[in-house]
């Protein structure tokens, strides 16, 4: 057993454990993301104006 107060078995591996189910939901989520992202700009390419265009212009700053 190391006696290191900044080394920590359980909490690396609690830590690790975090990681990985942050890792799994972003891996689920990005995809979906992304199709989001390229609706909106189908939806701006669609757009007579850039009055019409303004709402989903600050969809994508707002994902930015």
């Amino acid at each position: 057993m190391i006696n290191d107060p900044f080394l920590n078995l359980q909490e690396t591996k609690s830590e690790l454990n975090d990681l990985r189910q942050i890792a799994e939901k972003l891996e689920m989520s990005l995809p979906l993301l992304s199709q989001k992202i390229a609706y909106v700009f189908t939806r701006i390419k669609e757009c007579k104006t850039m009055t019409e265009a303004n709402d989903y212009f600050e969809i994508l700053d707002t994902i930015q």
